[in-house]
């Protein structure tokens, strides 16, 4: 989409969860998808093939690689997508609501991965309605609200704000 207005300068290679499913053709293996999101982050085909053992094991889903993208249900689909995206180390990560799909053992595992990506450099953009996923993985916040700037800052600080704002007692 074309801006409204301002810019932004990309730097390094952005890896992105907006939606489940995009970007992966159904038609194609498991595998084959994986390969394809790689390329298409600009990642060789020997760094995927030395990466894809630990992206299909961090989706838990070794035993679904040669079947058909579509056959796999949404939170398979969203573990491989948020298993590619971190595990191919970008400097920057953008998740829109991904950590909110899957069970509560694939969740803790991907907070977990989420706070290794981020101790490890990358610059994360973590959009999200969980304030408590909000308050274990971001240091600073800012909150919109109907497209407006509410507040920008320190996450507790932001946070509080907020719970003021829609009503939750401290």
């Amino acid at each position: 989409m074309q801006p409204t207005k301002g810019s932004l300068s990309v730097v390094g290679n952005i890896a992105a969860l907006l939606e489940l499913g995009t970007g992966f053709d159904g038609e194609m293996t498991v595998k084959e998808n994986t390969f394809l999101r790689g390329a298409l982050m600009g990642y060789t085909r020997d760094f995927m093939k030395e990466t894809y053992p630990e992206i299909i094991a961090f989706a838990e889903l070794e035993e679904f690689q040669d079947r058909p993208f579509r056959q796999l249900s949404s939170g398979m689909k969203s573990r491989l997508a948020f298993s590619i995206a971190c595990l191919v180390k970008p400097d920057t990560l953008i998740l829109d609501e991904v950590l909110s799909v899957g069970d509560g053992a694939f969740r803790q595992k991907s907070e977990e991965r989420m706070k290794s990506v981020i101790a490890g450099g990358a610059t994360t953009l973590f959009v999200s309605h969980s304030l408590p996923q909000i308050r274990l993985l971001c240091n600073k916040i800012l909150w919109l609200n109907k497209g407006k700037q509410m507040a920008f800052g320190e996450t507790n600080q932001v946070l509080n704000e907020y719970e003021k704002f829609i009503g939750v007692k401290p």
